[in-house]
């Protein structure tokens, strides 16, 4: 009897985790294993309430948001007035950052990534992006400073290096970025 209960509370307990979308293990602060759900958030903006900001450099210096259209070339100044480095930007083809966007579904990525996993290249100094869209912000720090996706990146990351350098390459080569003066500091 006590071998039927103990089969029928143990079949109970597998359904029930069978029945979840996904489970892994991990381990929490302390040490012990924990059961977590592994959902991937869909992504679900409507594409007429699409934005992006992306903030990159060797001290995050540089960045462009495009709800409000603004493009800073570097913060730091020393004899030059902040001014002189913002201007106004309108992204000539947010839909197309959109669809790249959506295709590779910037919610499955982890708020900490590192792209550039499985390549052997760094340089120094590195760059480090921050990619914000709508709810949603993505951290990957110390990234060798390239303008091409090296071959022994993963295909992820891969997707994820064209959509920033897609952005970053446009706005580097606008006419507005262009008439800023260079900057006073490069990096310290």
């Amino acid at each position: 009897m006590k071998s039927k209960v103990f089969l029928l509370l143990s079949s109970t307990m597998c359904l029930t985790l069978c029945s979840c979308n996904s489970l892994s293990e991990s381990k929490n602060n302390s040490g012990s294993l924990t059961l977590s759900s592994s959902v991937v958030p869909s992504f679900s903006v409507a594409q007429e309430d699409f934005y992006f900001v992306l903030t990159w450099g060797v001290q995050k210096d540089s960045s462009y948001d495009s709800r409000t259209g603004t493009l800073i070339k570097t913060k730091y100044v020393r004899e030059r007035q902040p001014e002189e480095y913002i201007a106004t930007y309108q992204y000539p083809n947010i839909n197309e950052i959109y669809e790249m966007a959506k295709s590779i579904n910037v919610y499955s990525y982890a708020d900490d990534y590192y792209p550039y996993e499985g390549s052997l290249i760094m340089t120094s100094p590195s760059v480090d992006y921050v990619f914000e869209i709508n709810d949603k912000t993505i951290t990957s720090n110390d990234c060798p400073i390239l303008n091409e996706i090296p071959d022994d990146v993963t295909e992820r990351g891969k997707k994820y290096i064209a959509l920033l350098l897609t952005i970053r390459n446009t706005l580097m080569n606008s006419d507005e970025w262009k008439a800023m003066p260079d900057p006073e500091i490069l990096y310290a």
